[in-house]
């Protein structure tokens, strides 16, 4: 009797510690999906966003070049030449910084989704 208890004691510290892990992995890869449809200057741009990892995971819903620029500072900003539906581009930031998505396709269906980053409100 006391060789149960101690396994099923066992067993619920295990399902407790595994969904520990799962809750701090999945925190780790948040992501985030923008729109780019705020029109500036001729020019569209998605909400900001707050980097949470030093190495982002860009994907777009279609075919499109975006540049990914510093809400504080213009001159650091990364361009990504071409995004495709089904490929992602990996990109390293600076983290705790706020980026925001700039494009020049006249879309209001371009969705951008970011892992490793989260929505700034």
């Amino acid at each position: 009797m006391k060789k149960s208890v101690k396994i099923i004691g066992l067993i619920l510290c295990l399902i407790i510690l595994i969904g520990v892990i799962f809750l701090l992995i999945n925190k780790s890869f948040s992501k985030v999906s923008l729109k780019v449809n705020i029109l500036e200057d001729e020019t569209y741009y998605s909400d900001s966003f707050e980097v949470s990892k030093n190495t982002i995971y860009v994907y777009s819903n279609m075919d499109c070049a975006i540049e990914i620029v510093n809400v504080d500072d213009d001159s650091d900003s990364v361009s990504i030449g071409y995004l495709t539906p089904g490929m992602s581009e990996s990109i390293k930031l600076s983290k705790n910084k706020k980026y925001r998505i700039k494009s020049d396709l006249n879309s209001d269906k371009l969705v951008i989704t970011i892992k490793g980053a989260k929505k700034i409100k």
